[in-house]
């Protein structure tokens, strides 16, 4: 029923011969022949001629098909690379040298781009802004949408002194171009000459600050932090209604150690979480260490408490140690 039937005589089906084309479980149609060329019925020898070009064939489909493939994930991953090389180009060379400020950040992502920021610029000789940022998602959508939000904050940065009210600006600016997705973030103004950090929390994770106790020398930690919403998740109105600065001391020998959720929810073989008590621990155990020391630590017991567990998450880490 599937062979179609002509008026025409010249054109009437006498002798057929249809032969699958398929390569192991792929089937990409059907070798249909009608007719020899001398008018007589096809052989036994004919369809096993053409079962054998039908092999050949379907061979040579499945290679043009896996060559396809192979075009695609090369112009993919040159694209990946692409995108990769200009995320970290928009990522700090280097931290910002102000006397005081022992300074280190790590990036690692979790693919070959990834949805996390952070930043470090200088807003006058003796004030640091520090950004921390978490974009919802992953891959090149989360990563332009990071760059847009880095360009943007450091726009906004330079005209507020509150960083509320700048993060309540840049909510009003990226409101139209996150269609759906969102950003947790934290920024912070440290100030060498008044010894503080001001910050604020749009639905980040809390900072967390370590000090010694002026009373028995031994290393506190302490996270800090307000309400905030996310950035782009509600109104403007309702944004500015719970975002707001808080302020702590900031003076020799203190930490401030920045991160994201790939952090402390980074899990184990078992599927525990690192968490921010594991991290704490860590600081205390490093308090006296250089900036450097202190991330290298922290990553290092990341890393071990991870085992083989493959890195789910960014790793976004900031530290500012105060030494003078």
């Amino acid at each position: 029923s599937r062979v179609v039937i002509h008026d025409d005589p010249a054109l009437a089906v006498r002798s057929l011969i249809a032969v699958p084309l398929q390569f192991r479980d792929r089937f990409f149609g059907v070798l249909a022949v009608a007719n020899s060329a001398d008018g007589n019925p096809f052989t036994t020898s004919d369809f096993s001629l053409m079962q054998s070009l039908a092999e050949q064939a379907a061979l040579a489909l499945h290679n043009a098909e896996f060559l396809s493939f192979q075009i695609e994930k090369r112009q993919l991953d040159l694209d990946l690379s692409l995108a990769s090389g200009i995320q970290q180009m928009l990522l700090p060379r280097e931290a910002p040298q102000i006397p005081g400020l022992d300074i280190d950040a790590r990036y690692t992502p979790s693919q070959k781009v990834g949805g996390d920021l952070y930043d470090l610029f200088l807003l006058s000789p003796t004030r640091l802004g520090v950004a921390v940022a978490d974009v919802s998602g992953k891959g090149i959508p989360a990563s332009l949408l990071m760059a847009i939000c880095r360009t943007n904050l450091r726009q906004i940065a330079t005209r507020h002194d509150s960083p509320a009210a700048a993060l309540a600006e840049l909510n009003r600016v990226l409101g139209n171009d996150l269609r759906g997705m969102f950003i947790t973030m934290l920024y912070a103004v440290v100030d060498t000459v008044e010894h503080r950090v001001t910050f604020a929390r749009a639905g980040h994770e809390l900072p967390l600050f370590s000090r010694r106790n002026h009373l028995t020398g031994v290393p506190e930690e302490r996270y800090v932090g307000a309400e905030g919403m996310p950035l782009g998740m509600v109104p403007d109105e309702l944004f500015t209604s719970v975002i707001m600065d808080c302020t702590e001391h900031f003076a020799a020998g203190d930490n401030l150690v920045l991160y994201t959720d790939g952090i402390t929810e980074a899990p184990n073989e078992e599927d525990k979480e690192f968490s921010g008590t594991r991290l704490a621990d860590t600081v205390r155990t490093l308090h006296g260490r250089s900036a450097k020391e202190l991330n290298d630590g922290i990553l290092e017991s990341v890393h071990r408490f991870a085992g083989t567990t493959q890195q789910r998450d960014d790793l976004p880490l900031v530290t500012v140690k105060c030494t003078a």
